[in-house]
């Protein structure tokens, strides 16, 4: 068991720094041009909350009564990342893909697979939502 909670402790003061780092390029972007960042400040900012949510639920542990609500911050936050990339993203920002489309399929492909991605997080967050309110 002690094994278990150190690995929890390493893994959420892991994401903790990650989530600090990116607090810190948010806030030192904003400095710069907006120009020159195909990604708006904000969502560095979400980024970091993120990070520092999955932070806190690695804290927390799986039996703690406050899991399934950061676990609904988490998921509806990497949904909201996702929702930006699939309809507001930049089209000659997005590569990639497969090799056999070509570049405006490989976008539009893109696009698809990040409004999935962003679907099923948004499902995820909602199912950790209900499951915190109904305990």
């Amino acid at each position: 068991m002690e094994i278990k909670n150190r690995k929890r402790i390493l893994a959420g003061s892991a994401l903790l720094l990650f989530a600090i780092y990116l607090g810190w390029l948010g806030y030192s972007y904003h400095r710069l041009p907006a120009e020159l960042f195909a990604a708006p400040r904000w969502l560095f900012y979400a980024l970091s909350f993120t990070l520092g949510a999955g932070a806190g639920l690695a804290f927390l542990g799986q039996g703690h009564p406050l899991s399934n609500l950061m676990a609904a911050v988490v998921w509806i936050l990497f949904a909201l990342v996702g929702t930006w990339a699939a309809f507001f993203s930049p089209l000659d920002k997005l590569s990639g893909g497969l090799s056999i489309l070509s570049p405006a399929a490989n976008r539009s492909l893109a696009r698809i697979l990040f409004g999935l991605g962003a679907f099923l997080n948004l499902g995820a967050g909602i199912y950790a939502g209900w499951k915190f309110f109904n305990k």
